[in-house]
């Protein structure tokens, strides 16, 4: 971000860090016009929507998905409530899958603590399964309705 403003910073070093922040804000605040107490305000709380409900048969009727990387009422909730999962808000003792909108190996998402759930929850001899959207997706029928 400094690079990108043109900002001078010596990484890792504790003052260069401190201005650079400090000018990012400087700079944002020119850019936009916002106050400082508009920056740090509170931002209101978004309502969570509910997740889309399962259709009443399908490939994943009767599993309990957590859903790690999108919004659990986007696409791929769609997607897998239409063919019977029912999407969960996090990963619990009656979660059977973690979705990951990722690509294995996952990277850094192995460092969320949805995913260090559920890993120990397989780990512990659960019935948990961890798999990427795209592993998931392959499997079930085409729906178009969605």
């Amino acid at each position: 971000m400094a690079k990108h403003l043109g900002i001078p910073l010596k990484h890792h070093d504790a003052l260069s860090d401190a201005r650079a922040a400090g000018m990012i804000v400087v700079k944002a605040i020119d850019h936009t016009g916002l106050q400082l107490s508009d920056w740090l305000a509170p931002q209101p709380r978004k309502r969570a929507t509910a997740p889309p409900t399962p259709a009443p048969d399908g490939t994943l009727k009767g599993q309990r998905i957590a859903i790690l990387g999108e919004s659990r009422n986007g696409r791929l909730a769609q997607q897998i409530a239409a063919n019977g999962g029912r999407i969960m808000a996090s990963v619990g003792a009656t979660t059977t899958m973690l979705v990951v909108a990722a690509d294995e190996p996952f990277g850094y998402v192995r460092y969320d603590a949805e995913f260090k759930k559920a890993e120990a929850r397989r780990l512990a001899g659960d019935d948990i399964h961890i798999v990427s959207a795209s592993a998931l997706l392959s499997t079930l029928p085409d729906r178009r309705d969605v």
